[in-house]
């Protein structure tokens, strides 16, 4: 969509501030300005207040209820054999495991800070 205004030198349409390409008018920023949103909000409105093309229509939702699948395990082979299970070797050994009782001192050899209860 492009809005044109009148040139104010002729009666040819032209873009607002651009020069007038019939009589080669200059632009005057005020003038093409008002007279560019008096177009566009006349071609909106228009748009606005106009019937509507053809009726609305009025889509109808199904009626909501819970989804039920069924899923068919046809396809299992009989014997299923578990995978061996991988153990990885730890590069160094593991401590103490950590505990989280909140009335025990901390070890002083970790240098652990005591957390607040709140924490």
């Amino acid at each position: 969509m492009s809005i044109t205004v009148s040139c104010p030198e002729c009666t040819h349409r032209k873009r607002p501030l651009e020069t007038c390409p019939e009589c080669h008018a200059p632009a005057r920023a005020a003038y093409d300005m008002t007279a560019w949103r008096l177009a566009l909000h006349a071609h909106h409105l228009a748009r606005i207040t106009a019937e509507p093309v053809s009726p609305t229509v009025r889509l109808e939702r199904p009626a909501r209820r819970p989804l039920r699948f069924v899923v068919r395990l046809d396809a299992l082979p009989v014997a299923v054999t578990p995978e061996p299970v991988i153990e990885l070797d730890a590069t160094a050994p593991a401590g103490p495991p950590l505990s989280f009782d909140w009335s025990e001192e901390p070890a002083a050899d970790r240098g652990l800070l005591r957390l607040r209860r709140s924490a």
